[in-house]
């Protein structure tokens, strides 16, 4: 099997999601017995020349290179992959889909996110950046061979909302990373309560006003830790209720972020909209107690019993309810729940992903 992922690519380990997962993905993938290439683009206008956007070939890393829209082409020709996994949203591999007729590979996408939902109402960005970025996506949703959903609620979206049919869309899930030495032990009652979450203070779809205004309710004090890549453009972090104290951290590295997850007590993902959260993800195989939103993706991945880990999202008096009745749990009831939420982690292990991921591509190459 001869694969070709196209998405974004960047060296190190402080990145957004996307092309954290895009990344895993190829290197897992390169591990088994099968060919793989990633390329990448020239996407940077004020670094690269437009000689470049259309003709120019680098190596990135062990088969990764950046390409041109043109030595794209040649590559894909070249290389004859079986399957071209589009791993990110961008915009230069549309070139590929003209063309479709003559490269008899299958297409899929991964969606990570829904720029005709999230361009409209969050995100902040030119119109012409918006319009761009929508017309992108519904060329790549509707041209793709298959497209790959993280939750049920977005497979559901798209299936409505770009009219494409349910056989089209096939549920899978994100990897992490395991540290197996990195997992919260709790060995005292809380006191002062210890909130970690992750996202922008200038994203509203994080959910911040009702996370606030939820922890106000509370009559304990807490110390409320967000890893976010900038710390200021929201103004509701100005006046804060005088039982919470705030630490803004910038973007962590993976295991970082998880040796600083261990340090407090409850994770919160209080999102007004999240198509699938990885970093709760990455918190529940920390081991730690968690509250989550209705409005996370992946909850759709839920056991029944971990419904009470879960509220309706602006519920402010739930989400309070909710964090006492962890707090005040004994310690012995703490440690079996987080063992629980640890082993509900482990069914996303790269390991066990990209064999899942092995097997798609199989059922779709045989169909």
């Amino acid at each position: 099997m001869k694969v070709l992922f196209l998405g974004n690519y960047e060296k190190g380990e402080v990145l957004q999601a996307p092309t954290i997962v895009a990344k895993s993905l190829f290197n897992k993938f390169s591990e088994l017995n099968h060919q793989a290439i990633y390329v990448c683009y020239f996407q940077d206008g004020s670094k690269y020349s437009r000689f470049q956007k259309l003709f120019g070939k680098e190596t990135v890393d062990d088969n990764v290179f950046r390409c041109g829209i043109f030595r794209l082409l040649g590559l894909v020709f070249k290389y004859k992959p079986d399957i071209i996994h589009l791993s990110t949203l961008e915009m230069f591999y549309v070139v590929l889909f003209p063309l479709k007729f003559l490269i008899k590979a299958k297409i899929i996408y991964t969606v990570h996110g829904l720029a005709s939902y999230e361009y409209k109402h969050y995100v902040i960005k030119t119109r012409f950046l918006k319009l761009r970025a929508i017309l992108n996506e519904y060329i790549v949703i509707h041209n793709a061979d298959y497209i790959f959903t993280l939750s049920e609620r977005i497979s559901r979206f798209i299936h409505l909302f770009f009219k494409i049919k349910r056989d089209k869309i096939l549920l899978f899930k994100n990897g992490i990373t395991i540290y197996p030495g990195i997992i919260k032990n709790y060995t005292e009652q809380i006191s002062t309560v210890k909130i970690i979450t992750v996202g922008g203070i200038d994203r509203e779809e994080k959910g911040y006003g009702f996370l606030l205004e939820s922890l106000s309710l509370m009559k304990c004090q807490i110390e409320l830790t967000i890893i976010s890549s900038v710390n200021t453009g929201n103004k509701i972090f100005h006046k804060l209720s005088d039982n919470i104290r705030l630490k803004i951290t910038g973007p962590l590295d993976n295991k970082t972020l998880r040796q600083e997850m261990v340090n407090n007590d409850i994770y919160i993902a209080a999102a007004k909209y999240e198509t699938f959260s990885i970093t709760l993800l990455e918190s529940m195989n920390a081991g730690l107690l968690f509250i989550t939103t209705n409005r996370v993706g992946l909850t759709d991945h839920f056991p029944k019993d971990f419904n009470q880990f879960v509220v309706n999202y602006w519920n402010k008096e739930e989400l309070a309810k909710r964090l006492t009745r962890l707090i005040e749990l004994p310690l012995q009831e703490k440690r079996e729940l987080s063992g629980k939420i640890h082993d509900f982690s482990l069914g996303f292990r790269w390991e066990k992903v990209i064999l899942e991921l092995e097997n798609k591509y199989s059922q779709i190459l045989h169909e």
